[in-house]
Parts: C-alpha cells; sequence; structure tokens
C-alpha cells in the first residue's frame, strides 16, 4: 500500500497550498464559485495560501476544451476526433481521410513557481510567458513539441504536438497557445464548448472534504485533481479523475455506492454515469475518486466523507 500511496503523493506538484509561513496548516479550498475577475487577475502573483487556493479554484472551472475551439482547429487540419476523457486535458487528432494524422494536446494545470525547463526556449506571450521545447531526435516520419504558457499568477497551460516532418510543431504551438492565453482571460465556464464531456468531476475540489475532516494538515501540495493531507497522524491522497475503477476487491458503501479495492487502505468510487467512448485498461471509463491512506479506517472515514460531495442521484 505504501507504494500506491507514493505513486498517488507523486502526483502532486510543488505548488499549491501546504501550510503558511508560520507552519499552519492550509485551509481547504471552498467549493463556493467565487465572483467573476477582470483578466488582469491572472496577471497578479498570489501572496497568501488563500490567494493560491483561489487560483487553483478559478483554473478549474475553466472550460479547457474551449480554449482552443472547433473554428482553430480547423485551421490546422481536418479535426478526426476531440477527446475530453479528463476534466483538465482535451486531445485532438487532425488529418484528412486517407492521410497522415497528427495529434494536438493540452491541459490546464497550476504552477506557482516558475520552473526553468534547460534547453527551452522563452518568449513573451501576452499575459502568460511561454516556454518552448522541441524534441531533440526527430522521426522521418514526425516531429514534436511541447509548450507550457504560464501566467503570472500560477495558472499555467501544458500543450503539446507531433506533426508531420514538413510542420514545426513549435510554430504551431505557439499560434495555438497564442489564442488559448486570450480565451482564458476570458475564463469560460466549464460545458462553454460542445466537445467537453460534463461530469460531477469538472470544477470539483479534492481538497474540499478537509472541511469536513477535523484536525487535518499538510502533506503534499494540491494539484487540479489531487489534494494530499495527513488525517488523525496518517498520509492520506485524494484524487479525481475520468476511468475505471482500480482493484478486484469490492466494499458496500453506507450510501449503497460499490468501493473497490486493492487492498484494505486504497478505494476507488464511480461517482457519475460512464462517459462515451472505448473503455480503457481499467474498463468503462467514468468519473471516479481516489483514496489512498497508510490505515484503513482513516481511508475508509475519508472516503465516507467524499462521498457525501458526491450525493447519489
Amino acid at each position: 500500500m505504501r507504494y500506491l500511496l507514493l505513486l498517488a503523493a507523486a502526483a502532486l506538484t510543488l505548488s499549491g497550498c501546504g501550510t503558511d509561513a508560520t507552519g499552519q496548516a492550509r485551509q481547504p479550498v471552498s467549493s463556493t464559485t467565487p465572483p467573476p475577475v477582470d483578466p488582469s487577475y491572472w496577471s497578479t502573483a498570489p501572496q497568501t495560501d488563500a490567494q493560491r487556493a483561489e487560483v487553483a479554484t478559478r483554473a478549474r472551472l475553466i472550460d479547457v476544451c474551449a480554449l482552443v475551439p472547433r473554428t482553430e482547429l480547423a485551421e490546422l487540419g481536418a479535426v478526426r476526433e476531440v477527446v475530453n476523457d479528463q476534466t483538465d486535458s482535451c486531445r485532438v487528432e487532425l488529418g484528412g481521410e486517407g492521410s497522415d494524422t497528427y495529434e494536438l494536446n493540452w491541459a490546464s494545470m497550476i504552477m506557482f513557481d516558475d520552473v526553468p525547463r534547460p534547453g527551452a526556449s522563452v518568449v513573451p506571450l501576452g499575459a502568460a510567458s511561454l516556454s518552448l521545447m522541441p524534441e531533440h531526435t526527430p522521426t522521418a516520419t514526425e516531429r514534436s513539441c511541447s509548450a507550457i504558457a504560464r501566467f503570472p499568477a500560477g495558472a499555467a497551460l501544458y500543450l503539446d504536438a507531433t506533426t508531420f516532418p514538413s510542420t514545426d510543431p513549435c510554430a504551431r504551438l505557439e499560434t495555438v497557445a497564442a489564442g488559448a492565453v486570450e480565451r482564458w482571460l476570458t475564463a469560460p465556464p466549464q460545458g462553454s464548448s460542445p466537445d467537453t464531456q460534463l461530469t460531477v468531476l469538472h470544477g470539483a475540489d479534492p481538497c474540499a472534504v478537509r472541511a469536513l475532516l477535523e484536525g487535518t494538515g499538510p502533506f503534499g501540495s494540491p494539484t487540479l485533481k489531487n489534494c494530499g493531507f495527513t488525517y488523525r497522524g496518517v498520509d492520506v491522497v485524494v484524487s479525481y479523475e475520468n476511468r475505471g475503477p482500480l482493484g478486484d476487491a469490492t466494499v458496500q458503501m453506507p450510501d449503497g455506492r460499490t468501493a473497490h479495492s486493492i487492498d484494505d487502505t486504497s478505494y476507488t468510487v464511480v461517482v457519475g454515469p460512464a462517459l462515451p467512448g472505448e473503455p480503457s485498461y481499467f474498463g468503462p471509463s467514468a468519473p471516479v475518486v481516489d483514496v489512498f491512506a497508510d490505515s484503513p479506517e482513516v481511508a475508509t472515514e475519508v472516503l465516507r466523507q467524499v462521498l457525501t460531495l458526491f450525493p447519489v442521484a
């Protein structure tokens, strides 16, 4: 189980909430939708834990697929497929019938520290800075590039593209990122894009359960989909994701739902209808909540409280 907890903890970035300068536990993010802000909000670096938590909340509420609409995608090539299988990411397959295809992916994230990328070129891009990293070993059939557009507020977009050898993927990403950054400033709400597969996890804060648990402390730093904390002296990681449940063993929860378990300290519960599309390795993809802990009692209690945030329909 410790191995699973370490894997979950590895998903937590070095940004987000944890402890403040006094060493006190940071407060969980409020589930209340914040009022709209001026675009200049994203150009101001947060100074407190509460401000960083608000940035993360606002980032979760932005429809990531709406940042690169189909009208813009059509200028890049024939759109074969747009997939929104996670709350924070969108991927597109482009290419005409009978021709080669290439892929474009982008995802929202929080990055409160500007982490250098050795070998990357950095250029200003409107309200953000853009870091471009070409693949050093392009093949005879494709080229690739990745990019991060980061706002001073700590919100960021990760993008990557795989293109034909004749196309510069970094130039393609710079064009796409410019439009995405401009649209980010308008904060299109979840559901703005017709390609977004809305689930109960869109906009949901994995740290919200801390408000229901007395005496939680810091452990790692939350991302948009993961939250680490301590509870009753035990390390806990809560994760929200779209996929099939992990584990063959099952346990019935008090509300009638089934929890899948690898062991008695890691649980997965499906909290919404399955998404359309092909099943993944873990089965039909659906919104799930994961709880990893070092104690069966703590894992069960945290899971029970998390499920109250997603009432049975």
